[in-house]
Order: C-alpha cells, then structure tokens, then sequence
C-alpha cells in the first residue's frame, strides 16, 4: 500500500507464464490489479510467483538451496524478480499474505514515475530497460524473449502513462 492510501493496493504480488498456450508471450500478470481495495482481496494467503523487497522474508534454507540475490547482474533494481524466479525455479513457493500490510512511499520507488524517459532509463526504477531485458535473458525461452520483452515495456508503458491520461 502506498503510505498515503492505505487502504488501495499499490502491488500485491503477480504471475509470470505464457500469455496463453498459443500466444509465445511471456510476462507478469498481476494476482490483483494495483488500485483496489484491500477489502476486495480477503484474508486467505496465496501463490505468487514474484515477491519484491517489501516486507519479504525467506527462512535461510532458501539461500542455502538457490544462492543469494545476484548483485552483479542486479546491483539496484531486478534482483528480487530473479531471486523470485530462481526459487520457483526450484520448486520454492512463495506466499502473499494480505493480513501484512506494507505501506511504502511509492514517490520513492519505482511505482511512481515522472516521465516515460525516467521510466525506461532511470537508475531508479525497477522496470527500466535495462533490467527487463537482463530478467527475460536469463528467464524466459530465447524462443520467446524479443517479443516477450518488447510486449512487457508497451505494456508497463501503457499501464503507467497511457492509461492514467
């Protein structure tokens, strides 16, 4: 949640698979869309197959299995999306609960943006080139990269600028 709404979701978890078995398009969907009301996700936890830096917890077995957070390819931003897919890699699970709530400042992080160039481009930003683009090389079937990764940027695009005008 973001600190000034806490009670509309600013991010509660996603999915990364195939668009659709016929469309060869990898990419997030979102388990609930940001802008809702908390009340209208309930109370029981559920499977994501992402979790981000706030309020995750992983017990130490996890890191023994998969290693840690890979700074070298991830020194910002990134690094928790490919922990994430490394760890459902491994058949790890991961778990949204939506009794812990995490309010943020999301002036502060990549969830607010001022310009589309800030957003491809900034250092700041988890969605930035950059970091799609070293996610869905190391993730997604080459097969399916190029067009799942130019899919992901006009669609986050979209979702951020076109849509809020």
């Amino acid at each position: 949640m973001d600190y000034k709404s806490p009670k509309i979701v600013a991010w509660a978890g996603s999915r990364f698979s195939k668009l659709h078995k016929f469309i060869p398009i990898y990419a997030s969907k979102y388990v609930y869309k940001s802008g809702i009301n908390i009340a209208n996700i309930g109370l029981k936890p559920y499977e994501v197959d992402e979790v981000h830096g706030r309020g995750v917890i992983f017990p130490s077995s996890v890191f023994k299995e998969i290693g840690n957070y890979d700074g070298f390819s991830f020194p910002q931003y990134g690094g928790d999306t490919d922990f994430s897919f490394r760890a459902k890699a491994n058949g790890i699970k991961m778990l949204v609960d939506p009794r812990v709530i995490s309010k943020v400042f999301t002036e502060n992080t990549s969830l607010d943006h001022q310009s589309v160039y800030d957003y491809l481009f900034s250092r700041k930003n988890g969605e930035a080139v950059y970091v799609w683009w070293k996610i869905y090389r190391k993730h997604v079937p080459i097969s399916y990269f190029l067009q799942s990764y130019l899919f992901t940027l006009l669609l986050n695009i979209y979702r951020k600028f076109v849509r809020k005008a």
